[in-house]
């Protein structure tokens, strides 16, 4: 099909709608801290103080409550958004200590419609995952295997983690072949540790 100028404005402007923000921030985030000539042994130090980075991933539970608009991300109403706390507090409510409801209550409460009907359940979830939220695998990562977080607030609403577990899928070396993947996943870190 031929591009009319209409059509291409239209997708570019979706484009920019959907990821003009995060593209904006990413660039912020890469002049603030931007990937450096790091030394072999400052490569080797984060590789070794981060193994399960490389080649691990975790099953992860979620709840959702939106707070904010889905398609612009702007907070709802003051009204809208009071529900949304007292329906966030009633799953707290909830919630046992040991996390072993989790899954019913995501059913009941999450407004995350994917993974509500699979109790929340995302697997081989890596450390910077580009599937869902920074806040999401940030707080499964930081978390113990069954450990629940407590709320952490993404571009959809507030969301309450509970971390399954840890699987290692693969165990990697430091070599000159892996130094790339380390470079980047230091700087992800760094920024992410800048954003927050």
């Amino acid at each position: 099909t031929e591009l009319s100028q209409k059509r291409v404005d239209r997708l570019l402007t979706d484009f920019q709608f959907r990821f003009g923000l995060s593209c904006e921030l990413q660039g912020w985030l890469d002049y603030l801290q931007p990937e450096e000539d790091w030394s072999n042994a400052r490569l080797n130090d984060f590789f070794q103080n981060n193994p399960r980075y490389f080649g691990g991933g975790v099953t992860v539970q979620h709840i959702l409550v939106q707070n904010r608009d889905p398609g612009t991300g702007i907070l709802l109403q003051e009204k809208e958004r009071i529900a949304a706390a007292a329906r966030l507090s009633e799953a707290q409510k909830r919630l046992l200590k040991d996390g072993s409801n989790f899954g019913e209550i995501a059913k009941l409460f999450s407004d995350d419609t994917r993974s509500a009907k699979d109790g929340g359940k995302f697997e081989n979830v890596e450390r910077f995952d580009q599937r869902m939220p920074t806040v999401i695998c940030r707080a499964g990562w930081q978390l113990k295997d069954g450990e629940i977080s407590g709320v952490v607030e993404s571009q959809y609403g507030w969301h309450i983690v509970r971390r399954v577990e840890h699987v290692q899928r693969m165990f990697m070396l430091f070599t000159d072949a892996t130094v790339p993947m380390v470079k980047t996943m230091m700087q992800r870190e760094l920024q992410e540790d800048l954003l927050f």
